[in-house]
């Protein structure tokens, strides 16, 4: 049920992006895109993830690579008697076994590098999605403000034709028309740029501005995990389990480099057909084996012990990195959700309701018009604080489930 669910959800993102990529303006135009859409199209396309699988298929020949027994070599040695021998390295001493499990590891390491990388480009997919969102809201307000601007022009004129108000006024209007509009240009630019950055980074080569977003700022209630659940994932976070994976990996380099002292035997058969050796057979085994006479191997375990420090620092390094990104993103999410509460709470009611009593009032000659456009400005930037306050939210809540490493189970409410 789950995978015939996903699938079509993956068909009909790919449908919708393709649509918004081949140069067809009409189709283009009433493309949009949700953000489980965008999710599902960018875990399939986005380049970063890309280059971590192949990343981790690397990883998968380098194990292959390991457990390779090596080759048997074929020697002639021509004279009297001539003598032909071949000869193989018994591979199966500690050298391939610290060989073989730094490889491994290694490997997982790779896996948990490409869950990382997910986690990384899901919220990159998520806070351009939010932009999108945000610069919508704000045309949207933008758009509004503009308008009421033009309803107030339209009056003013027909009011000063009955000479109920001066000329002032219609020409502030105009001025404040021209404004409205350009407010309204640079948010429909901002609109484009947003859409083409959520493009980019869900992994569309010919990005389209026609291309919406469906979903809007106010649209869903997210899950949030809650802070104990936060604390007990955070780490078990890939990054953390990668590098704590390079760490045992390193410390099986230095049991390879400390093995290399131990040599590799050969076992070697020699056949010389003209002549029996002193056995009375032509057959004899040779074995062969090197002895560390002018190279100790000291380099090779230097740089192994250097490099497991290294490791280690980076693993250590990695866990307050986690633990101060846990407590950032948790004290961001708290504040954006009060500060969204204290909007929701009041505020904005108070400013739609300023601003219809402000117009009303001028209406009915009461008031001027600068206190109409005061009270508009009011209005419209409080409201524009508040969708960016959403955003901002919005945006802590995907924060957090990045520093946790966690997702909700099922589908989001």
């Amino acid at each position: 049920m789950v995978f015939h669910r996903t699938t079509r959800l993956s068909i009909r993102a790919a449908i919708i992006l393709g649509a918004a990529a081949v140069a067809c303006p009409a189709e283009s135009a009433r493309a949009q895109l949700s953000l489980k859409e965008a999710e599902t199209f960018a875990l399939r396309r986005n380049p970063d993830l890309v280059v971590a699988r192949r990343r981790a298929d690397s990883a998968v020949a380098e194990l292959g690579i390991a457990r390779e027994l090596p080759n048997p070599v074929f020697q002639t040695i021509p004279g009297v008697p001539s003598q032909y021998a071949v000869s193989v390295p018994l591979d199966i001493g500690p050298q391939r076994h610290y060989r073989v499990r730094s490889q491994r590891v290694g490997l997982s390491a790779a896996g948990h590098d490409t869950s990382d990388t997910r986690r990384q480009v899901l919220f990159a997919v998520r806070q351009a999605y939010c932009d999108a969102q945000l610069s919508t809201a704000l045309l949207g307000i933008a758009r509004e403000q503009r308008n009421i601007v033009r309803d107030l022009l339209v009056t003013d004129s027909l009011r000063l034709r009955s000479g109920a108000i001066a000329l002032r006024d219609v020409v502030k209007s105009r001025v404040e028309l021209i404004r409205a509009d350009a407010i309204v240009a640079r948010a429909e630019a901002d609109v484009r740029s947003k859409r083409v950055a959520l493009q980019l980074v869900i992994g569309i080569a010919n990005p389209d501005t026609a291309l919406a977003v469906s979903d809007t700022v106010q649209s869903t209630s997210l899950w949030v995990p809650s802070d104990s659940v936060a604390e007990q994932s955070a780490m078990r976070r890939p990054d953390f389990l990668s590098a704590s994976d390079r760490v045992d990996a390193r410390r099986s380099d230095v049991g390879y480099a400390r093995s290399l002292l131990v040599p590799t035997p050969n076992l070697g058969l020699v056949d010389q057909p003209s002549q029996p050796f002193v056995s009375g057979r032509h057959y004899a085994l040779s074995v062969g084996v090197g002895i560390p006479v002018f190279n100790w191997f000291n380099s090779d375990r230097s740089r192994a012990n250097s490099s497991l420090q290294i490791a280690e620092i980076t693993r250590a390094r990695q866990a307050v990195q986690i633990h101060a990104e846990l407590v950032e993103t948790l004290d961001s999410l708290k504040t954006t959700r009060t500060l969204v509460g204290r909007y929701e709470t009041g505020a904005l009611a108070l400013s739609d309701s300023a601003l219809a009593m402000a117009r009303y009032a001028y209406a009915s000659g009461a008031t001027s018009l600068v206190d109409v456009y005061d009270a508009l400005r009011t209005e419209s930037a409080l409201r524009a604080e508040y969708v960016t306050a959403l955003h901002d939210y919005r945006v802590s809540v995907f924060a957090l489930r990045r520093a946790a490493g966690v997702e909700p189970q099922g589908p989001e409410q």
